[in-house]
This record gives C-alpha cells, sequence and structure tokens, in this order.
C-alpha cells in the first residue's frame, strides 16, 4: 500500500496534468495491494477455545476447521453464528487511534446425517474466511529532493470479506478413522459476499518547490476487487489413537482465484469542482497458499476436552499477477512473504446439571501476520461459555487478540509501525431436530 504512494505522489506532481487533459491513452497499470488478509475462523465454540479445534471439530464448523470431524453429529440441525468486532490500530510516534467496528453473519449451516453402518454426514455451509476491513489516516511530510517538498493527508479505507458456499461431507471409515472433504466456492455470483474495495484519498496538499508554495489538487481513488471465478477444497482426517486420544490433519492446497477490478480515480480542485480521471475495469490472478495443519484432542472423560493445534501458512507463495508479473499482494513488491506457523491452546469443561449443560472454555494462541522482513506478532486470549438444551445450544465466545509494532513494512514510507488491539465476540445457536 504504501510502494502505491510514492507512485502516487510522483503522478500527482508529473502524470496527473497529462491524464486530467485528456492524455491518458487508456488504463494506468496498477498493482493489486491489500492489508494482511486475516482468516477469520467459524463459530463460537472455537473460539473460546482460542480456535484450537482441528482435533475437536464436533460440530457443524468442522467444514471449516476440519470436515472429518462431522462425522460425529447423529441428528439433523441447522445453526448460525453472529460476530461483532472491534480493530483497534496506533501509529507508533503519533499516539492517534484509529477504529474499525464490524457486525456480521460468520457462519451458517445443515447438517443432514445418515446412520447405517457407519455414518455419513453431509452439510451445506456458509463460511465467512477472511476479511479486510481496515481504516488508517495519517497527516504525511516528505522531502522528495533537496529542492521538493511534499504534504498533506493521506487517508486509507477497506473494506469486505471474501467467502464461500461449501458442501461438506464426512466418512466414518472405522471405529478408529474419518475423512472428510469441504469444497469451497469463492464466486461472488455465489455468496453475494466474496469482493472487497478499497478508497484512498490525498488531500489539504502542499508542494513545496525551491521555496514556492503550491497547492495541489484532492486527489481520490476508488477500487473494488471482486472474486470472479474461485474453488478450493479442505481435506481432512482424524485418527483416534487410544480410548482418550485423538490426532487430526487437515489440508487445504494452494489454489487460483480470479479477480475483477474497478477503477475509479478523480480530483476535487479549490472551489470543489470534481473531474473524473481514471474509470476502468481490469481483472487480476490471486494464487493463495497452502494451508497445513495438526491437531490433538484429548478427552479423559464426558466433562473435559483439551486441544492442541498448529497451522503452517505457505505465505511465501501468497502472489498475484495483474498483467505486469507477480508481486505480493501486501506490500506490492516482489519479495516473498514470511511463511507463518500458529499454534494454540484451548480447552473446555462442561458442568452437567439436570436441565442443561454450561460449557465453560479458554484459550490462548500465537497467531502471526505474514510479512516481508519478518512475521508481524499476535496473541490471543480466548474465553466462552453457552448453555445446551435437549433441543437447541447458544454459545458465546471472546477473543482479545494484540500486536505490537506490527504492520511495519506497510508503514515504512511513514517511518513507523503500529500496535494494534482487537476485540471479537462470536454468538452461535444450534437447534436439533
Amino acid at each position: 500500500m504504501m510502494h502505491k504512494m510514492f507512485v502516487l505522489f510522483a503522478s500527482l506532481l508529473v502524470g496527473f496534468s497529462n491524464t486530467a487533459s485528456g492524455q491518458s491513452g487508456g488504463v494506468r497499470p496498477e498493482l493489486l495491494e491489500v492489508v494482511n488478509p486475516n482468516p477469520v475462523g467459524s463459530g463460537a465454540r472455537a473460539l473460546g477455545m482460542a480456535n484450537a479445534f482441528i482435533g475437536v471439530a464436533d460440530d457443524a464448523t468442522a467444514a471449516f476447521w476440519n470436515p472429518a470431524g462431522a462425522f460425529r453429529l447423529q441428528t439433523l440441525e441447522i445453526s448460525c453464528a453472529w460476530e461483532a468486532i472491534a480493530h483497534s490500530e496506533r501509529l507508533g510516534g503519533s499516539g492517534d487511534d484509529t477504529t474499525v467496528r464490524i457486525e456480521d453473519l460468520n457462519f451458517a449451516s445443515v447438517v443432514l446425517p445418515y446412520w447405517k453402518r457407519r455414518n455419513f454426514v453431509f452439510s451445506l455451509n456458509y463460511l465467512e474466511l477472511y476479511r479486510f476491513d481496515r481504516d488508517f489516516g495519517t497527516p504525511f511530510d516528505f522531502a522528495v529532493s533537496s529542492s521538493l517538498q511534499h504534504a498533506g493527508v493521506y487517508d486509507f479505507r477497506q473494506r469486505g470479506a471474501f467467502s464461500v458456499l461449501a458442501p461438506s461431507m464426512a466418512l466414518e471409515v472405522s471405529s478408529r478413522l474419518a475423512l472428510g472433504i469441504t469444497i469451497n466456492v469463492w464466486n461472488d455470483d455465489v455468496t453475494g459476499n466474496s469482493s472487497f474495495s478499497k478508497t484512498e484519498s490525498l488531500s489539504n496538499q502542499v508542494v513545496t518547490f525551491n521555496g514556492n508554495v503550491f497547492g495541489v489538487n484532492s486527489v481520490f481513488r476508488e477500487n473494488r476487487f471482486t472474486v470472479d471465478d474461485g474453488y478450493s477444497i479442505v481435506a481432512g482426517a482424524m485418527f483416534r489413537l487410544t480410548k482418550d486420544l485423538s490426532l487430526s490433519g487437515v489440508v487445504k492446497p494452494a489454489f487460483d482465484m480470479g479477480l475483477d477490478r474497478r477503477l475509479l480515480e478523480r480530483t476535487v480542485n479549490d472551489t470543489g469542482q470534481s473531474t473524473t480521471m481514471i474509470a476502468a475495469a481490469t481483472s487480476a490472478d490471486l494464487e493463495f497458499p497452502w494451508i497445513i495443519g495438526l491437531g490433538a484432542a484429548w478427552q479423559p472423560n464426558d466433562v473435559f476436552t483439551a486441544a492442541w493445534d498448529v497451522t503452517w501458512t505457505d505465505w511465501s507463495n501468497y502472489r498475484v499477477d495483474e498483467g505486469g508479473g507477480e508481486i505480493n499482494p501486501v506490500t506490492g513488491s516482489p519479495d516473498a512473504l514470511r511463511d507463518t506457523f500458529t499454534m494454540r491452546l484451548g480447552c473446555e469443561f462442561v458442568v452437567v446439571t439436570d436441565r442443561v449443560l454450561i460449557p465453560l472454555r479458554c484459550g490462548i494462541g500465537y497467531d502471526p501476520s505474514p510479512a516481508v522482513s519478518a512475521t508481524d506478532e499476535y496473541v490471543t486470549l480466548n474465553a466462552g461459555t453457552g448453555i445446551q438444551f435437549t433441543r437447541f445450544a447458544l454459545d458465546l465466545g471472546y477473543e482479545f487478540r494484540f500486536g505490537n509494532d506490527v504492520n511495519g513494512d506497510n508503514l515504512a514510507v511513514f517511518g513507523g509501525d503500529q500496535d494494534v488491539r482487537q476485540h471479537r465476540i462470536l454468538a452461535s445457536m444450534i437447534v436439533y431436530f
């Protein structure tokens, strides 16, 4: 994103005048640069256990965590989850906070089990897998050269998500082994929620050249990226090693996603008059990385479960090609991102009464984000509870995710980094038939 600013600044000084006078000659090349994609995760129960759920995965959210785990579902059920997020960032040295608040559907599903000799479970799921929401704004004052200074205010706003419609199947192969697969359909025409918009603006601009001060028009650029074509799979296995201990694995192979980009760019002069400079459409090919996860679950009795997860994401192969060569979509450079290892630990204790079950959950996670120079380090603290009756269950999960001195690759142009704080709440409901 910040690499783009240098291009934008240069265009302001030498190129925008040509475009405004009708000499643009078509679409100006542009790289698809976005902030780090934030994997969402599904379900309040998983969130309460710090998302250490690969080895548990015994509810409808198994389609996301480990489709093999759904073999244990025995009745027709429908479920959904709603989430609320407050994400704040503080730019180092400025003391200014920017906060994004989100409320949205997290997942919804219908589960159809079939019991014969072995259990076979089919489910149809709506899952929100990645979010791109972020706000950022700061004044800038750059010495372009010894005789040229450029100052103003930069604002960045991003909204949207990548969601999937996902049929999923699980099969109990033997008393010890279960296998499962989920097919993700990312296309926006199917999900209605697989797109995001990115808006950048430069305002209050002043250029100083050899001591002479010039006002510069405000510039607004809006991009909207929509998933036109994208399919992927999730394959999972669950093996009962002993009566109390099970081991699980999940694989999400790399895949390509086709994106349509709509670009609108305009300027506003001192009198408030607006001029459209560029309105165009292009396409891009976004390459998502391999993800491999391993999990273990220990259940010594009916009321206690402990779970451990580790997940590797091959971010070094997270690339985009918009006709000008491959780059990483986070910083917009040809440099590869660093791979990440996520580690999570969670537990659940169920209080049993005559009429209801009351689960108590907690967990901790190490959840880094990809970057070029070094991964951005984040930690999560999680807790959750709920109540389960005969025919329905309600669950509530909470996560506090924080990272200090992160996003330095994106903010290098400002000579700083950020402290990030995120509060996330998920509420789930399951109805059994």
